[in-house]
């Protein structure tokens, strides 16, 4: 079959399910009903669902239009490099941009399928592509298997994606770099078959819906699933099913009405008539003074381990990050028991020493997974926080908390041996007289959050659970473990809703605290220098303003990286500054928000608006931010920019225009930084000195980058008469700034 096959479902078709490839359904207008098994409900307009292959269920559309999308199994596998995919994705309306991007995607490909054009095929064929691999980026999981069970599903995928070529039992074994007869011999006792039976089987399983869905001949369905003529797919096809393909056919197959495309084409059309205004236009009442801003990105800052800030150079590196952005904690992990525990001790006093004079609370984690010997870690323990005590004095109790983390997937023993570790870990902290409770397990919340959810009735006296927020999730069907990477920057959002939800149905009092957040979706990625990085920092965190409380960046610093390995002036690691002090995009992300004024008037994910206590004085932080499209996910880095432009779903401009009303009379300074690919982003001019390697980079060309990483400032005056005062903002994509407006006073 092709890539993907369309059809189209009307009033009183049906579908059943057990496919071999994927099924997408779209209710393009009106409503179906979906069965699974004893369930049944209702599919109303724009939903989208994905069935796996062999999923069974039943479909009725009982009024208007259902558009089916058969995704071939087999050439996504090609696609995917032969690993197994497990797509959960079941949509009911534009709750995020993941989601409004899978429907414009699947209406380009209805529209490509209809296009008159010379490049019609090339045009269906790229709009494939595009929603193949944004359900594969967004919405699939890879499967984990034991060790054993490894190349079984490499070898069974493998000819999923192979079954229709000439493939023969040598040319497997060659694949797996084995000898013919002992792949045969080895393939008999993990299939129970031989491999040529087992490849008939899987060629006659593919034939079989051919026969239904289509009107080909028996020999051009036989030659397309792999068998050299019609004669020997004709007697396979006996001794499998006991009747003839044709007799198959006349059985089983269903005829019906295609659906009216004038429909499906009136509906699209009206779709994109209702789109929305490339303008955000933002009203601000100026009389309202509004809420206290809550700067929730600045209260934590993620720092490795206590050994990790006594390499060269990263408290000089603090300093000067906090003399900018102002966290109020820093968190670190606490190194594990060791031999030299004077060594420790003295490691632990400076590092603490360092955070006392430069006035921030710590946040000292213990990983479970760290430590072999916990009865001699207790011990070391106890000795740790008396130091702490003797040293700062008993004050200093106020100003550190204990983080018992283990980010793993709970099993009963698991969680026996965390309450029992959190208890001797809370009497130690008692004993010493430190007033704060431990607080844990800095897990990852899975799809449904079942995981967290058993560890929360493990440990009901915890007051504040901490977790791992990334961009990607696990997901379990039956006894298979699956993980699913995320593109969507309401991954975040998911994730704490799921844990707060979890937390008001089994531990009401309860907090959640996040205590890390990767917002990168590969560590070394040339898009961790750019401006896209500062613009996707921004939708992260104003998007979970007013539901998070903290959000900390998991290596902000490239420092926190080891040096031996990474020793480049742009290693294309997810910090927000390199490890030569040169300020990155996603760090004026950060210092825009910081420049915020004391009270909040408007945030969505688009911009944030504050004001200060008098009258005229305004700061406002917005963004272009773009999402990369399947040519970016179909590598596993991103390691050079010469398709840069062309990763991202469009590059259209946005246009913000901010409208106050009854400011006060007089004269107005509008300051404007600005950060995007052209200005602000150091990377780029790095990339314009086109040194052959650091070889050549002295201190000259340092400086040079750290002045080239400066957000562009620019200057306008306004005279605000009766009129209200209109400012606008045109972004390039990835575009990002801050302005800043202030009355001038004579």
């Amino acid at each position: 079959m092709e890539l993907i096959e369309y059809a189209v479902l009307r009033q009183g078709m049906t579908y059943e399910g057990g496919s071999k490839n994927y099924l997408l359904f779209y209710q393009v207008d009106g409503s179906s009903v979906l069965k699974e098994g004893e369930r049944q409900k209702d599919f109303i307009s724009g939903r989208i669902r994905v069935f796996n292959p062999q999923e069974s269920f039943s479909f009725l559309c009982k009024e208007g239009i259902c558009v089916v999308l058969e995704i071939s199994h087999s050439k996504v596998l090609k696609l995917m490099g032969y690993q197994r995919k497990l797509i959960v994705c079941d949509v009911d309306h534009d709750e995020n941009d993941s989601a409004r991007l899978l429907r414009r995607n699947i209406e380009e490909l209805i529209r490509s399928y209809y296009d008159a054009g010379d490049n019609r095929i090339i045009l269906y064929e790229r709009c494939c592509l595009q929603l193949i691999f944004q359900l594969i980026s967004s919405y699939s999981n890879n499967v984990f298997g034991s060790a054993e069970d490894e190349r079984k599903i490499k070898v069974a995928n493998y000819l999923e994606a192979h079954y229709a070529d000439d493939i023969s039992l040598e040319d497997i074994a060659d694949e797996f770099a084995l000898t013919p007869p002992y792949f045969s011999k080895y393939f008999k006792e993990t299939f129970g078959s031989t491999f040529l039976s087992y490849l008939n089987k899987l060629r006659l399983e593919y034939a079989k819906d051919d026969l239904l869905k289509s009107k080909e001949s028996a020999l051009r369905i036989a030659v397309n699933n792999g068998f050299p003529n019609s004669a020997s797919f004709i007697r396979e096809f006996r001794k499998q099913y006991e009747m003839t393909p044709a007799q198959y056919r006349q059985k089983y197959s269903k005829t019906g009405q295609q659906a009216d495309d004038v429909n499906i084409f009136s509906y699209l059309q009206e779709a994109t008539d209702k789109k929305t205004d490339p303008v955000i236009e933002v009203k601000i009442d100026t009389k309202e003074i509004g809420e206290a801003l809550q700067p929730y990105w600045t209260s934590i800052i993620n720092l490795g381990s206590f050994r990790t800030l006594m390499k060269n150079g990263m408290m000089e590196q603090i300093v000067g990050i906090q003399s900018k952005l102002h966290f109020r904690s820093a968190r670190l992990l606490l190194d594990t028991y060791a031999q030299d525990k004077r060594h420790l001790f003295y490691i632990s006093d400076k590092v603490m020493e360092f955070f006392v004079r430069n006035r921030m609370d710590v946040i000292a984690v213990i990983d479970m997974r760290n430590i072999s010997d916990k009865e001699a870690y207790l011990d070391f323990l106890k000795e740790q926080c008396q130091r702490f005590v003797n040293k700062f004095g008993e004050g200093i109790s106020r100003h550190i908390v204990f983080e018992l983390m283990y980010n793993s997937t709970f099993n009963d023993q698991k969680l026996n041996e965390y309450k029992r570790f959190y208890g001797a870990i809370s009497a130690v902290i008692k004993e010493k007289r430190i007033e704060s409770k431990v607080i844990g397990p800095g897990v990852l919340i899975d799809h449904e959050g079942e995981n967290f959810r058993r560890f929360v009735k493990a440990n009901p006296e915890i007051e504040t659970y901490t977790i791992f927020i990334a961009p990607f999730a696990i997901y379990q069907k039956e006894e298979e473990l699956f993980i699913n990477r995320l593109t969507d920057s309401a991954y975040g959002l998911e994730q704490f809703e799921t844990a707060k939800r979890i937390l008001k149905e089994e531990n009401r009092q309860a907090q959640i605290l996040i205590s890390e957040w990767k917002d990168n979706l590969n560590e070394v990625d040339a898009l961790n220098e750019t401006a896209y990085m500062g613009s996707r920092v921004l939708k992260n965190i104003l998007s979970g303003y007013g539901i998070f409380t903290s959000m900390p960046l998991s290596t902000p610093l490239d420092l926190m990286f080891d040096e031996m390995k990474y020793d480049k002036i742009f290693d294309l690691l997810p910090g927000i500054v390199t490890s030569s002090g040169i300020e990155k995009p996603s760090f004026h992300a950060l210092r825009f928000l910081d420049r915020q004024d004391k009270h909040l008037v408007s945030c969505t994910k688009d911009y944030l608006i504050s004001r200060s206590e008098d009258e005229g004085y305004y700061q406002i932080v917005c963004h272009n931010g773009k999402d990369p499209g399947y040519r970016y996910f179909v590598k596993e880095n991103f390691e050079d920019l010469k398709e840069y432009h062309e990763i991202f779903e469009d590059s259209e401009n946005k246009v913000f225009r901010f409208v106050f009303q009854d400011l006060p009379k007089g004269d107005y300074l509008l300051k404007i930084r600005r950060v995007s690919d052209r200005w602000g982003c150091a990377y780029m001019n790095y990339i314009d000195l086109k040194y052959r390697d650091d070889s050549f980079i002295g201190d000259g060309e340092i400086s040079y980058l750290k002045a080239a990483a400066v957000a562009k400032m620019e200057g306008q005056m306004f005279r605000v008469k009766d009129d209200d005062l209109v400012i606008e903002c045109t972004l390039e994509s990835n575009e990002f700034c801050h302005l800043h407006l202030i009355r001038a006073i004579d």
